[in-house]
């Protein structure tokens, strides 16, 4: 598949200027501008040739360290605007690892900088407004590349007003109205400053249960909302040290207290995770006691080792020892989720010459990566059991570990989205592929035209071949190899007076050619026929006798994978589902506990949860555009459904 970049190209190609939709970034008036064009519809188009019904990857999440937003480390630590911290990216050398926001100082003159100002700028004076655009930026670029969900750290509002400036990414998230963009869950954080007791923890869990219920939290397991708990072993140590009998708790009461809180407020029972930054497998007995459902990192920066700047591991050396390591994870009485690192090259925080890290990836390792880390979640699948990846991170930019889209050259700072697009390969769908433009074309007899201009790719008018009707004729797409096929598009010529009426599409069996669809009285230039999926190595159009002179201008053969869900429920499911003219009807014997409704590029435009019915029941569906869907009840039942 094309990288994100050479897509939007091609998009951009195909379309006018009346059909984007510009979000642009400005602040005072014209002098900052970012424009990011999402093309809406364009890109529902373009995807809805996207494979959906691929075997089901992963979830994807991503750890959030929002260091970015223009209050807290912002200026000090991070960007070095100000003199109040380590200034991390302030040199030259790493000014390539800003976020795509940031701009150069000198570049930004409608503000009056301190003296002292630092050459890396964002969002000083602080503007929520700002916050707000650079955040609904980040969250089309994560949609757009597949990621699923977001895991955002820090304190709560609830604890800390401010939230030690570590929520303010999260309120601009939940302030963006993109209603099928990347979903999200806060960690509850652990950090010892806090000092944990029962109070602090209701507290934490008033804010954390009331996320919970929007339907962007991320859920697993057939609507279990995902926890996951950051310091694990902090919270424990706060919880058992208090004195005051009341405020005293022990780890397993605090996950207890979770699940009580949840269902109290009608969730499913959340699937919770302990996190330490590295080697959480060490404490997985203190974990299974305590209830959790599953283990994890933070980062866990595997496959480093402390050497001079660029004499570390090769990345792709790094991501074989970081997956042997995952193998420690793997215990009978408590899951797993793998915690993937998407880099550890951290030298713009060194503090002597020899430092923890690895090199940098070259261009596909790290889809390697991520594939390798598939593979480990289907190879344990038990263990894994919730079918998700954290990575870290998102946008820990100066340790070396982003995803995010980073600063580009001025004056245009185009993002650089090299790592994403990479990244985008392995979580997007894989595009449908025409199989005839692999087979090689033949013919009984033509009159005119090449037979090759068949299987081209050219489906424009007077582009194929024309043959007399009088008499049967047919025309083949031969395979060297056997190909599944189960759609077929033939593309004629209503323009010319001379369009195909008639004909049968066969498959060679192996023995003898078997009529798989019979096209009769067409009128139409582009006709489409799907049938249950064969294999063959030859694909016939066999022209029936009748009419005039008719032309062929392109023949396609799909193996459309929407075609290919099966449907899971049968007569004797509990549960059946038909389409109306307007509405989809589902009727039900047994609780719906979760139903959704995918669109065919796998975007879930409708989600219900907790349903106590369990008789019949509609949806409308006077919002959705016309076409395939799919039905999932209870993450168990599928139905291919059809909205007219």
């Amino acid at each position: 598949m094309k990288n994100l970049s050479n897509c939007r190209e091609i998009l951009y190609e195909l379309i006018t200027n009346n059909l984007k939709m510009n979000k642009t970034f400005r602040i005072q008036g014209n002098h900052y501008s970012y424009q990011l064009q999402i093309l809406t519809v364009v890109v529902l188009h373009f995807f809805s040739t996207l494979l959906f019904a691929q075997e089901e990857r992963p979830l994807f999440g991503v750890q959030r360290w929002d260091m970015y937003s223009g209050k807290g480390y912002t200026y000090g630590q991070e960007l070095g605007y100000l003199p109040e911290g380590h200034g991390f990216l302030k040199p030259e050398e790493w000014h390539h690892r800003a976020p795509f926001f940031c701009r150069r100082t000198s570049d930004v003159d409608w503000v009056t900088h301190p003296a002292d100002a630092g050459p890396l700028w964002f969002n000083y004076p602080f503007s929520q407004s700002v916050l707000q655009t650079a955040m609904d930026a980040e969250i089309d670029f994560a949609t757009e590349a597949g990621i699923d969900f977001f895991i955002f750290n820090g304190p709560t509002r609830t604890l800390y007003s401010n939230g030690w400036e570590l929520h303010n990414n999260l309120d601009a998230y939940l302030n963006n109205t993109r209603l099928d963009k990347t979903k999200f869950t806060f960690a509850l954080y652990g950090h010892e400053a806090i000092n944990y007791g029962r109070t602090k923890v209701n507290l934490m869990l008033d804010e954390i249960i009331g996320y919970m219920q929007l339907p962007s939290w991320q859920t697993v397991k057939g609507g279990r909302p995902l926890v996951p708990v950051l310091w694990a072993l902090q919270f424990e140590s706060q919880l058992t040290g208090q004195t005051d009998p009341d405020e005293y708790m022990t780890l397993a009461e605090f996950v207890t207290l979770i699940r009580t809180r949840a269902a109290s407020v009608g969730l499913s029972d959340p699937y919770i995770v302990a996190q330490e930054v590295s080697q959480t497998y060490q404490h997985r007995s203190t974990f299974v006691s305590a209830g959790f459902d599953a283990i994890s990192d933070y980062a866990g920066a595997y496959g480093g080792s402390v050497s001079e700047r660029d004499q570390g591991p090769t990345f792709a050396n790094a991501t074989q020892t970081m997956v042997a390591e995952w193998d420690k994870f793997l215990f009978p009485d408590i899951e797993m989720v793998p915690p993937m690192v998407s880099g550890w090259y951290n030298w713009a925080r060194a503090e002597s010459e020899k430092y923890w890290h690895y090199q940098l990836p070259e261009s596909g390792d790290t889809a390697d990566r991520i594939q390798q880390t598939f593979d480990f979640v289907k190879a344990n699948s038990e263990a894994c059991a919730a079918n998700i990846i954290f990575a870290y991170s998102w946008n820990e930019h100066s340790e070396g570990g982003h995803l995010c889209p980073t600063m580009g050259d001025a004056p245009e700072y185009t993002p650089n989205t090299t790592l994403l697009d990479e990244v985008a390969t392995k979580l997007l769908p894989v595009a449908q592929t025409n199989l005839a433009l692999s087979g090689t074309a033949s013919a009984e007899w033509i009159d005119g035209g090449v037979v090759t201009t068949l299987n081209d790719g050219d489906t424009a008018d007077w582009s194929g071949i024309y043959a007399t009707s009088t008499v049967s004729r047919w025309f083949n797409i031969t395979w060297a190899s056997p190909q599944s096929i189960n759609k077929v598009i033939v593309y004629t010529n209503s323009n010319s007076g001379h369009m195909i009426n008639d004909y049968t599409i066969q498959y060679w069996d192996g023995d003898s050619y078997v009529n798989l669809v019979d096209v009769v009285d067409n009128t139409s230039d582009i006709i489409e026929s799907t049938f249950t999926p064969v294999n063959t190595t030859i694909l016939r159009i066999q022209g029936n006798p009748g009419g005039n002179q008719y032309r062929i201008d392109e023949i396609e053969a799909y193996n459309d994978p929407v075609l290919a869900i099966e449907n899971s429920i049968k007569q004797e499911d509990s549960f059946t589902v038909y389409s109306k003219s307007n509405s989809i009807v589902i009727s039900g014997k047994e609780q719906i506990k979760q139903l959704q409704i995918f669109s065919v590029v796998g975007t879930l435009v409708y989600e219900a949860k907790n349903s106590t019915d369990t008789g019949s029941f509609e949806i409308a569906t006077d919002t959705l555009a016309k076409g395939i869907y799919i039905i999932r009840i209870n993450s168990k039942y599928t139905q291919k459904i059809i909205v007219q």
